[in-house]
């Protein structure tokens, strides 16, 4: 079937719920047993019986299954019967699955299809795991909603297993919870909306996301999510942008701890990523790159001199999901987002609305999103686009990086944003706007060779957070103890000082340089953290940002605490970085011998 011809399956312009709100309601109270008689089919179960499907509903032979992405497959449960008659699991090896993911409860549906079997299933996970076939179990009630939380934890499971291969994902018919895992999934790692989500689900697997419970949870998800995923804050949009606010560091990193997972959350706590990916791919195209993160799951901030003069012992968060605190700039202070708790109790109640009519609260499903969930066709979906542009990012490698004039870094770095050219500038809000709304933008900042715009890139993050990253308590502390840097820095913030400390780690490894260039660098670093403009190279910098220049007095003390911090970074980190290199080497020596034996 050609792509223009695969349309949503529905004949009215808007697709609502698959069920009627009677209908809804009926099947969330009738008792399981009887549930499976009426709805399904009892031991003649449509889902489970591959005979009343098509061919093109059995992506996987023997089970109703549809790729809904090229590595997410959505399915009807499957049965040891089937397993063993259709040699599923030599299937999952010739299409490279390598996780199932169950959203089943125990003993559910017991009445379809075939018995359950000791596990409470309808097969043993043991089938899949004894064949290195990782098994995920979500208990999640038929036509019930999952809370927030739970909804996040298993989309970043999801998130993590598709990093080892592809994913088989089943609930009982491989529809609702099914459909909504996928589709929250899809906001979550495209940035799309829940309709455009919901969309290209049903256009893969029709009929996925049945309930309006259910559409109500997805939708939930993503205004939970979407704000969450802004990474640069632009001032115009504010107004505009129900998404946009402005961020402190420390807020800006407890939303970013709610996004990331697995390996970036563990790196990320105290360092934003966006300060990352820009400053090691400048050392990429200077050549100056090093790979310093471990081999293990450690995170590599607990190498960091801040680290070390804590006794190691790294400041921890409270609860990403806390809402006791009262911080006016916690991480749900946002009016326009509701927090987890608020959120599920709505998507977890059948009849959320304060007069107990459910109709009052999906009338606001036309418009949560700001558009309807409208028949498309499939090259129309915006997850389809995202995913065919990830695909051609992907294909595109980078050979080699052409090494590019160390000076040309440095002057990069000491420019300022008011001395560039309309197109430059047009290029970095291009960036930061496909940055804050898809996973492209990120794609091609790991193959951008424009230092200039690398540059700017990292500097306006920086310069554009509401509060600078070295406050008025910090400049008291460094105008006290400027003379005792250990005490001054171990003084810090935590998200400050490795903020600080990272920046001053990427200046020390952009060598060889001249003193003077790396001093202009270190001043061009203070006043961005700092939102203060100094002279550098005889111009103050940075300039048309509102910015006071830093006063004499104090811009003397903290040159001098700066330039004792940076030498002592530097030799904390070159001490760190021979360790771990030789680790590497022998790391990797071990595994080249096991290899071999």
């Amino acid at each position: 079937m050609e792509l223009r011809e695969l349309k949503s399956p529905t004949t009215s312009e808007t697709v609502q719920a698959n069920y009627s709100k009677l209908s809804d309601h009926i099947r969330r109270l009738t008792p399981q047993g009887i549930q499976c008689s009426v709805f399904c089919g009892g031991t003649n179960c449509k889902y489970e019986n591959p005979e009343n499907w098509k061919a093109d509903s059995l992506a996987l032979q023997g089970i109703y299954s549809h790729w809904i992405t090229d590595d997410i497959l959505a399915m009807a449960r499957p049965s040891t019967m089937i397993i063993v008659q259709k040699n599923i699991i030599q299937q999952f090896e010739s299409l490279g699955i390598k996780s199932i993911i169950n959203l089943q409860s125990p003993r559910e549906h017991a009445s379809c299809g075939q018995p359950l079997e000791d596990s409470g299933f309808s097969y043993d996970p043991n089938i899949f795991m004894e064949h290195n076939i990782y098994y995920y179990n979500f208990a999640w009630k038929d036509y019930g909603d999952a809370t927030l939380v739970g909804l996040l934890n298993m989309v970043k499971v999801l998130a993590f297993a598709i990093t080892e291969g592809r994913v088989a994902i089943h609930c009982h018919a491989g529809l609702g919870r099914t459909g909504v895992l996928i589709a929250c999934y899809l906001v979550y790692s495209l940035r799309v909306t829940a309709n455009d989500a919901i969309r290209y689900v049903r256009l893969r697997r029709p009929g996925s996301v049945q309930t309006r419970g259910q559409i109500l949870c997805v939708r939930h998800f993503a205004q939970f999510v979407l704000p969450r995923t802004i990474t640069y804050c632009l001032k115009e949009n504010i107004n505009k942008d129900k998404y946009m606010t402005e961020f402190t560091l420390p807020r800006f990193l407890r939303r970013q701890k709610v996004i990331l997972h697995g390996y970036d959350e563990r790196n990320f706590k105290f360092l934003p990523k966006i300060i990352h990916c820009v400053c090691e791919r400048i050392l990429k195209l200077c050549g100056c790159w090093i790979d310093e993160f471990p081999p293990s799951n450690t995170p590599f901030t607990l190498d960091f001199l801040f680290t070390k003069l804590n006794g190691n012992r790294i400041p921890r968060y409270e609860s990403t999901y806390s809402l006791c605190s009262n911080n006016s700039d916690s991480l749900y202070s946002n009016s326009d987002v509701k927090s987890p708790s608020e959120e599920t109790s709505l998507a977890t109640s059948p009849n959320p609305s304060e007069n107990g009519d459910p109709s009052d609260s999906f009338s606001e499903l036309s418009t949560l999103d700001g558009d309807e969930i409208s028949e498309e066709l499939l090259i129309e979906n915006r997850c389809f686009q995202e995913l065919e542009t990830q695909k051609c990012f992907s294909q595109e490698n980078e050979e080699s990086i052409v090494i590019q004039d160390i000076n040309v870094a440095v002057d990069s770095l000491l420019k300022d944003y008011s001395s560039l050219t309309n197109d430059t500038r047009k290029k970095i809000r291009q960036y930061q706007i496909e940055i804050n709304t898809s996973q492209v933008g990120w794609a091609k900042l790991a193959i951008e060779t424009d230092l200039t715009v690398l540059s700017m890139l990292l500097f306006e993050w920086i310069e554009g957070l509401k509060q600078p990253v070295i406050k008025r308590d910090m400049f008291e502390n460094i105008v006290i103890h400027y003379k005792q840097p250990e005490i001054c820095f171990q003084k810090f913030p935590a998200e400050e000082a490795y903020v600080i400390e990272y920046l001053l780690r990427f200046i020390s490894k952009i060598t060889p340089i001249s003193k003077d260039s790396q001093d202009d660098l270190v001043k061009r670093m203070i006043g961005a953290c700092a939102h203060q403009t100094l002279l550098i190279q005889g111009k103050l910098k940075p300039l048309d940002k509102g910015f006071k220049k830093l006063r004499d007095g104090t811009l003397a003390c903290t040159i001098q605490f700066f330039q004792s911090l940076f030498e002592m970074i530097e030799v904390h980190h070159s001490l760190k970085t021979t360790v771990y290199l030789e680790e590497n080497h022998m790391y990797n020596e071990t595994h080249i011998e096991s290899d071999f034996q």
